[in-house]
């Protein structure tokens, strides 16, 4: 099902999956690139659809959400080892097309290649996926070439259009939020 929202329906939608994931997405963090005087686009936990960076390719991958470079697997004592706690809340993350194709091969390694790695599937199966509309194609882009433009399985996906936000809803869970603030729902 589709809807439409506008920009202060968006943000008491993402409020609203708040209380139950963190919420990632590309992001601007001004001058932490090769000099500080650069800035770099990647993912990051946001709180507002304003943080979102829409026109611009990320620098960096997803994967750090799903895969952190820092991580505490276990708390080491005396005698004991105990394995640490899953993150409490699932994770949302708005990540475009191309972005989405490499996490299917992050599956495959992790999930299907093998044994299944405990520590990426307890993250994996709380994360649900919100698909970026590109509105042009990007310097250096070849998601086209690659086939990689196209996605279906996804949970959400969100276009910005003039004025607004076209939102198709796939996730019954991500939907209840939408359909609770009364977006308008189209075909």
């Amino acid at each position: 099902m589709g809807y439409q929202l506008n920009a202060d329906a968006l943000n008491t939608v993402f409020a609203k999956w708040s209380d139950t994931y963190d919420i990632y997405a590309p992001k601007l963090f001004a001058g932490t690139g090769r000099s500080s005087m650069q800035d770099i686009v990647r993912y990051g936990k946001i709180t507002k659809p304003e943080e979102i960076v829409w026109d611009k390719r990320s620098d960096y991958s997803a994967k750090d959400v799903l895969l952190p470079v820092c991580q505490t697997l276990f708390y080491f004592n005396e005698n004991t080892v105990t394995e640490a706690e899953a993150p409490e809340k699932g994770a949302i993350i708005l990540l475009r097309s191309c972005d989405l194709h490499a996490i299917k091969r992050f599956d495959y390694m992790y999930l299907q290649n093998g044994p299944e790695d405990y520590y990426y599937k307890r993250v994996r199966d709380r994360v649900k996926f919100v698909l970026m509309g590109c509105s042009q194609e990007f310097d250096n882009c070849f998601c086209v070439s690659m086939g990689t433009n196209v996605s279906t399985d996804y949970d959400a996906a969100v276009n910005v259009r003039s004025g607004g936000f076209e939102i198709d809803c796939k996730d019954e869970d991500l939907a209840e939020a939408l359909r609770a603030m009364g977006a308008a729902e189209v075909d």
